[in-house]
């Protein structure tokens, strides 16, 4: 009996949602530790006495210096990858670890304690995008870019305080532009089958009808948020439309 032929497509595509699932355990993994690191600085930089709070203090004016170190080392492989092929991998994750230390331990330290709480926040938020980006459908991820940008800046004008209102209020409109952003790009790709120049962002199958119209009412939520004060009803709206997505996307990947 003749063996059976492999199909190439179907080995290049395992191939790739491997390499995806390991990038998305390596992303999870990396989040992990640094949300870890994260609430270690907030429990003695926020929380800790005044003696804790000036020794983390010290400490994260020296990680600036060393994340800006670690960081133009990462550049430097990076920039010399064609030459020195064994360091190319060495050098995303010096780009990666010098880019997270310098920007936390500046934003923690200057920002006070609002950064530190912001990290703790941001830091899982982009680790799970990531990792939506990596495993789910392409338009999945734009939709939860958006609806997670609604439900940030719907947080923060139900719970900012009168004193922050300014950057509160600008914080939610660079999140209103943000999915803005999102939705002209994606009718751009639209006109174009999901293509930019050789790269193919959009599958041929992308739905484009349900990711635009999750946009537009993230646009009319933000805004509803932003000038009528229905931002606690935003956060639940969001919230759920978010969940309900999830579990439709993951059905579609069964």
């Amino acid at each position: 009996m003749a063996a059976k032929k492999n199909d190439p497509k179907r080995e290049a595509r395992i191939a790739k949602n491997n390499r995806n699932l390991n990038s998305a355990l390596t992303l999870f993994t990396a989040g992990f530790v640094a949300e870890f690191y994260l609430l270690l600085i907030h429990q003695y930089f926020i929380k800790g006495t005044v003696g804790q709070v000036v020794a983390v203090s010290y400490y994260l004016d020296a990680m600036i210096w060393v994340g800006a170190a670690v960081l133009a080392a990462g550049v430097v492989l990076t920039v010399m990858r064609s030459k020195w092929t064994r360091y190319a991998a060495l050098g995303k994750w010096l780009l990666g670890l010098g880019l997270f230390f310098a920007f936390s331990s500046l934003l923690m330290r200057r920002v006070y304690p609002l950064g530190t709480t912001a990290m703790c926040i941001l830091v899982p938020v982009i680790m799970l995008l990531s990792v939506v980006f990596l495993l789910y459908q392409r338009e999945f991820a734009v939709q939860t870019a958006g609806l997670t940008l609604t439900i940030a800046a719907a947080v923060l004008l139900n719970h900012g305080s009168a004193t922050k209102a300014g950057l509160v209020s600008t914080l939610s409109v660079v999140a209103l532009l943000a999915v803005i952003a999102l939705l002209v790009v994606t009718l751009l790709l639209r006109r174009k089958d999901g293509q930019y120049k050789e790269t193919i962002v959009f599958p041929p199958q992308a739905n484009y009808t349900l990711t635009c119209a999750v946009l537009a009412l993230c646009i009319v939520a933000i805004a509803a948020a932003l000038f009528a004060g229905f931002a606690y009803y935003v956060i639940w709206g969001a919230s759920v439309a978010l969940f309900l997505l999830a579990v439709w996307y993951t059905v579609k990947l069964l």
